[in-house]
C-alpha cells in the first residue's frame, strides 16, 4: 500500500510540473510524426506475378515459400531476378528442360536460391563499386540461426558502364518496386553449398595441391594452417590451385636439376641420363614427393602462400593493415590491363610485388585469365615472364572463390 501512494504522488507531482509547463508555454503542442504511410504500386512479388518475362523465376519463389516476404511493404529489398532466357540458359538450354529443373527443385532449394538472390536493404545501381576488387554485402541466408547478423554474402561489382553480382553480368538495373529495386542478371545467382575445402576436394586433379597443404601445414596451428583456413566457413578468399600436371612439370624440373647440382660440370652425357631417370621416378612417386626431403617445408610453404590472394585494408577486423587472405575476387573484378595482386607472401615480405594479373574480356565475361609469378622455372628468368593460364575460373565456395591454374607459381 505504501509504495502505491508513493507512486501516485510521484505521478501526482510530474502531472503538476507538466501542467506547469503547459500552462507557462504559448505556443501550439509538439506534432508527432505520424507512421510512414504504405507505399503504393505493386511489391516485388507481384512484380514478378505480373510479368510474363519472369514466369520461370516467379515460379522458384511460389516453390520457396517466400512470397509473403516479397510482398511485406513495410521493408525494402534488392532483388537479383533473372528473366526467362536466363533461366532456361541457365538450365539446360531449353523451356523444356527449365521447366523440369524447376519442378523437381527441392522447396529448400528453391528458397536459398531466392534467398541468395534478395538483400535486406536497397542498393541501386549507382552503389556498385567500380574498384577492386568489389563489395561484400549480406543477403537473405542467415548462416548462424543465433546470430542473423551472420549471413551468407555475396558480391557487387562495376567495370565501365558493366554491373556484376559475383561474375554474373547484370542486363538491366534499377527496376523500382513498391518495395525496392530489381536488377537482373543474365543467369541465375545460385548461393554456394560448399566450402573451398570440400569444393576442392572433389575436384580430381588436385591431387599435389592437397599434399602441397598438408606439407606446407607442418608444425603450424590453428588458421596458420592453410587446411583450417580453407575448412572454416567465416573467411573470404582467392585461391589459385595448380593442377596436378603443374605440379608433376615442377617436380620433374626440381628433381632433374637437383642431381645435376650434385655433379661437376660439364656434365655428361651419362650424367644427363641419370638426371632424367630421376626426374621420372620423382614424378612416378606422385605426390609423395612432396613430403620428402628433395623440397623442405618452408619451401613448399612459401609456395603455397603465394596462391592465396591478400589484402592489408585497415578494417575494424584488421586495425593494423596485416597483409590476411580476405579478398573475393572472381575474374571480372580482375583488370583487363595486367595488374599486381599481393599475396599471402606479404605478410612477411611486405614490399614483394605479388602476382601479374591479367584478364582478357570477350563481352561482359572473361575469357582470358592469366597469373604471372616473379619467379621462373627453371630459375634466373626475367620477374613475371612465367605465366600460368588458368584453366577453371571462378569455383565458387562458401568461404571463397578458387582457380585452377596451370602452373605453380614461384614467389622468387
Amino acid at each position: 500500500m505504501i509504495s502505491i501512494i508513493k507512486r501516485s504522488k510521484n505521478l501526482a507531482l510530474f502531472l503538476g510540473c507538466a501542467m506547469a509547463v503547459l500552462s507557462s508555454c504559448n505556443k501550439d503542442l509538439e506534432q508527432f510524426a505520424e507512421a510512414p504511410a504504405v507505399p503504393s504500386g505493386l511489391s516485388l512479388g507481384e512484380t514478378l506475378a505480373a510479368s510474363a518475362t519472369d514466369s520461370l523465376f516467379y515460379k522458384i519463389v511460389l516453390k520457396s515459400g517466400l512470397t509473403a516476404t516479397l510482398n511485406n511493404k513495410a521493408n525494402a529489398y534488392t532483388f537479383f531476378v533473372p528473366d526467362n532466357d536466363a533461366v532456361i540458359a541457365s538450365f539446360g538450354g531449353s523451356l523444356a528442360s527449365a521447366n523440369f529443373v524447376i519442378s523437381n527443385l527441392p522447396a529448400a532449394s528453391a528458397a536459398g536460391i531466392v534467398s541468395y538472390n534478395l538483400i535486406p536493404q536497397i542498393f541501386a545501381s549507382t552503389a556498385f563499386p567500380a574498384t577492386f576488387p568489389n563489395v561484400q554485402i549480406p543477403t537473405g541466408i542467415i548462416l548462424d540461426p543465433t546470430n542473423p547478423l551472420v549471413r551468407m554474402t555475396t558480391f557487387l561489382s562495376k567495370r565501365g558502364t558493366q554491373y556484376y553480382v559475383n561474375n554474373v553480368p547484370i542486363g538491366i538495373v534499377d527496376v523500382a518496386t513498391a518495395n525496392g529495386i530489381i536488377h537482373k542478371p543474365l543467369a541465375i545467382v545460385a548461393p554456394p553449398t560448399r566450402v573451398l575445402k570440400d569444393a576442392m576436394n572433389r575436384v580430381a586433379n588436385l591431387t599435389y595441391f592437397k599434399a602441397a597443404i598438408a606439407r606446407a601445414d607442418s608444425g603450424q596451428t590453428g588458421l596458420r594452417r592453410f587446411d583450417s583456413l580453407l575448412n572454416y566457413a567465416v573467411t573470404n578468399m582467392t585461391v589459385l590451385a595448380p593442377n596436378d600436371v603443374a605440379f608433376q612439370t615442377l617436380i620433374f624440373g626440381l628433381a632433374y636439376q637437383g642431381y645435376l647440382s650434385t655433379r661437376p660440370t660439364p656434365y655428361t652425357g651419362t650424367d644427363s641420363a641419370t638426371a632424367l631417370a630421376t626426374a621420372n621416378g620423382a614424378v612416378a612417386a606422385g605426390p609423395v614427393f612432396l613430403s620428402t626431403n628433395n623440397i623442405t617445408t618452408a619451401q613448399v610453404r612459401g609456395i603455397m602462400a603465394y596462391h592465396f590472394l591478400a589484402s592489408n585494408a585497415v578494417t575494424a577486423s584488421n586495425p593494423t593493415g596485416a597483409y590476411q587472405p580476405n579478398i573475393r575476387v572472381f575474374s571480372v573484378n580482375f583488370s583487363s590491363t595486367a595488374s599486381f595482386v599481393k599475396t599471402l607472401v606479404n605478410t612477411s615480405v611486405a614490399v614483394h610485388p605479388g602476382i601479374l594479373v591479367n584478364a582478357i574480356f570477350t563481352g561482359p565475361v572473361v575469357s582470358t585469365l592469366t597469373f604471372s609469378s616473379y619467379g621462373s622455372f627453371p630459375p634466373g628468368g626475367a620477374p613475371f615472364s612465367y605465366t600460368a593460364n588458368a584453366v577453371s575460373k571462378d569455383s565458387h565456395a562458401v568461404n571463397g572463390v578458387f582457380y585452377i591454374i596451370d602452373k605453380v607459381l614461384l614467389p622468387q
